[in-house]
Formats: C-alpha cells, sequence, structure tokens
C-alpha cells in the first residue's frame, strides 16, 4: 500500500470489488497515468492489473462495521483524499449510507444517499419512473413478501420478483439469483414456501411482468453526469448473452447508438438530479417498439469498459470534475459499434453450460457462436499491454466450467 500512496500528490481512486467493472475502472485511470486501489474481500480479477494495487478487507455482507472501520484506517493512511468508487451495491450500499463518517478521507463522485437509495430501493424507482414519464413494465408492489399470491393475481406468467433492496435477500432466502423469474403457480407456491420458512415474510418486493423478447431486447444507458445532474457523455448497447440466461449477469453485448434510449436516458438521470457514473437498463418492448425501465445502477456497470472502448472515458471525467475541479464540456456519445463480450464464459456459457444447466434454448453450436460475435470485438479483460486479469480471470473459468461439464 505505502509504494502507491506515497508516490501519488494527486487523489487515488480507490475501487471498491474486484471484478471485471474494477478492471474497467482501473484501466480507464490507468492510461492517464494514475494507478488505483481496488479493495475486496477476496483476491479477485483486478488485483492483478498493471493499473491496481489490490488491498484485501473485510466483507461488508459479513461485518460491516468492520468494513466501515477499515475503511477509516485506510484513508488515514493516504496522502490525499482517496477517490471512492463502488462496483456493485454490496458496496455502495454501506459507503452512502456512512458518507458522514468516510468523508474526511475521501472524495464521493456520486450523488448523496437521498438520490442513490432511490434509485436502488425498486419501490422507490417505480415511483420515480411514473413521475418523470418513463415507461416500466407493468409493475406490482407487494409491501409484505408473504403477500406475493394474492398481489400477482393480475399479472401473467412468467414475471420476475426483485425485492425493494437487493443486497443480502438471495442469501436470506438460501438461493444463488438475485432475481426470480416466475413462471408458473407451481413456482410461485414454491417461493412463497421459501419466504415463510426463511423469515422474509415482511421484506417489501416488487413483481413485474417480463416484456416478450430475448436477451438482445436488453439495453443499457451508460452515463456519466456532472455535479448539476446534466448528462455529459454516455454510450448505449444491448445485450447478446447473459448468465443466468432469463435473467442475469452480461457475458456478451453490442455497442450501438439509439437516440430513442438516449432520450429516455437523459430524462430519468437528469429528473432525479443523479451525479455520477450510472448504468440504466431498459427492455425494447416488440409489441410497439418502445423502451421499458428496468433498473437503474448508480455506479458503474460491469460492462463499463466497452464505453473507454468506444472512446468516451467516463471515470476520468469524473476524476476530472471531483477530483481535479475541472469542469468537463459536453462531449455526447460515441458512433462506435462493436461487440463486448467476457469471451472464455460466453463461449462455455454459449456452447455447453447453458445446456448442462437445463437450459437448451439458449446453447449454439460453435459456428452460431462465432456468427454472433463477428465484426470488431472487444474482450472485456485481455490486455496485451495487462495481460494478468484475463489470465486469472479465463483460468478461474475454465475450471469451474469443466468441473460442471464433468459432473454431468
Amino acid at each position: 500500500m505505502k509504494s502507491l500512496a506515497v508516490s501519488c500528490d494527486k487523489p487515488v481512486p480507490v475501487i471498491l470489488g474486484g471484478f471485471v467493472n474494477a478492471v474497467g475502472l482501473a484501466r480507464s485511470f490507468g492510461i492517464n497515468g494514475i494507478r488505483s486501489f481496488v479493495i475486496d474481500s477476496k483476491r479477485n480479477t483486478a488485483f492483478f492489473s498493471r493499473y491496481t494495487e489490490g488491498v484485501l478487507s473485510p466483507d461488508p455482507e459479513a461485518d460491516e462495521k468492520a468494513f466501515l472501520d477499515f475503511l477509516i484506517s485506510f484513508g488515514k493512511a493516504l496522502n490525499s483524499k482517496g477517490f471512492l468508487l463502488a462496483t456493485n451495491d454490496k458496496w455502495l450500499i454501506p459507503i452512502s449510507k456512512n458518507q458522514n463518517l468516510l468523508e474526511d478521507y475521501y472524495i464521493f463522485p456520486m450523488s448523496t444517499w437521498d438520490v442513490i437509495g432511490k434509485c436502488i430501493d425498486k419501490i422507490e424507482l417505480t415511483k420515480l419512473a411514473s413521475a418523470l414519464q418513463i415507461p416500466m413494465p407493468k409493475t406490482v408492489v407487494v409491501e409484505k413478501a408473504k403477500d406475493i399470491c394474492d398481489k400477482s393475481q393480475d399479472l401473467h406468467f412468467p414475471f420476475i420478483m426483485k425485492p425493494s433492496i437487493t443486497v443480502g435477500f438471495a442469501k436470506r432466502l438460501g438461493i444463488n439469483k438475485r432475481t426470480l423469474v416466475i413462471d408458473s403457480q407451481e413456482v410461485l407456491q414454491s417461493i412463497s414456501k421459501r419466504i415463510a420458512d426463511n423469515c422474509v415474510t415482511d421484506i417489501p418486493v416488487v413483481l413485474q411482468e417480463i416484456i416478450e423478447g430475448p436477451v438482445s431486447s436488453l439495453y443499457t444507458f451508460s452515463a456519466y453526469s456532472d455535479k448539476h445532474g446534466k448528462v455529459i457523455a454516455y454510450s448505449t448497447g444491448h445485450k447478446l448473452r447473459q448468465n443466468p440466461p432469463e435473467a442475469g449477469t452480461i457475458l456478451s453485448g453490442r455497442v450501438i447508438h439509439e437516440p430513442e434510449l438516449c432520450k429516455l436516458g437523459k430524462r430519468l438521470i437528469e429528473g432525479i438530479g443523479f451525479h455520477g457514473i450510472s448504468n440504466t437498463e431498459y427492455k425494447r418492448d416488440a409489441k410497439d417498439g418502445s423502451f421499458k425501465l428496468i433498473e437503474i445502477n448508480p455506479r458503474p456497470g460491469m460492462w463499463n469498459g466497452s464505453v473507454l472502448a468506444s472512446g468516451i472515458n467516463l471515470p476520468y471525467l469524473l476524476y476530472q470534475e471531483d477530483a481535479l475541479n475541472q469542469t468537463s464540456l459536453p462531449i455526447s456519445h460515441s458512433n462506435s459499434e462493436f461487440t463486448w463480450l467476457m469471451t472464455i464464459e460466453d463461449f462455455l456459457c454459449s456452447l455447453f453450460l447453458f445446456k448442462t444447466a437445463g437450459r437448451e434454448a439458449y446453447a449454439m453450436s460453435l459456428r452460431d457462436w462465432f456468427i454472433s460475435v463477428r465484426g470488431r470485438r472487444v474482450h472485456a479483460l485481455w490486455s496485451w499491454k495487462d495481460p494478468l486479469p484475463a489470465i486469472f480471470n479465463g483460468s478461474r473459468s475454465l475450471a469451474s466450467g469443466l468441473a460442471k461439464v464433468l459432473r454431468k
């Protein structure tokens, strides 16, 4: 730690969470000559980047107080304030809620909790979207999870159940998915029983009808908005594949400019006065071609590196404003088109793992996979200048994938 902290006379990026999105952030700073600290509770992918120094910390989900105490101690050891960024809600929620404890040691290049909380809370987001006239799929708010059977009677299968606050819910429910797809009465009854058995009966949830259409109908609006809430730069694209395939984390996507999505994205971000980097997901409804809001992540998303590959450096724009007090001129969007992919993971899932998991409909042949990613490709992790994150993550994915195939 001392080598990086002592050698830097400017605020040092401190990235919470060390998976793929952290690599994208670190490289965005690294190409501008700025190395980052990456903090995680385990040695993760971004620890191996040439642009980072990895630091182990307590897990905020296991012991939030220990994590906050660690951040305070860590911040005190820095020469100047750390430039704090979170890669998922697990890290974002505790730092945002406790900003008053941490702001003596860190720059918070993001909105305060009164705004972030409304973005994360699925019920509050529903209210915001309604007020700003942002279309959403048919949604039912359930104040207590135990009432999902009664409250879902006006919805058509399949629909999704999301807790109001996602972090920790799946673990308490005894499952490994943060979003539950309910496609039959039997599944609904099974989930209802789990809710009763695991003492989460009083947690508020939302039920949301699934818009028909393939994964490629899922679009994202990634943006940087300044301290006045004005969107300065942004990028749009759509998923190609995700894991789990029905409602999961992106494996591959296509960066492409969508003007109508940009209008909606700006209206939402600027309407709530959000400051920082955000990643908002919509789905195109095949019935009328409209985009409907799925969720907003008030932080950098998994494929933030795709924005950098399009020629727009959102993290560094944010750093210039919040760390260096430099005003950014609007640079709008890029017209670049390419495929971004978690190469090994996308390949393994498409050819083998979807099939072994009983999701044959999402599996494809080698030929079809190559066709799906033809044209310009940007790899999420591989870089000749920074190869170790890809080697580490690829080895881990290959070992895990082989184990799953052999078990079948």
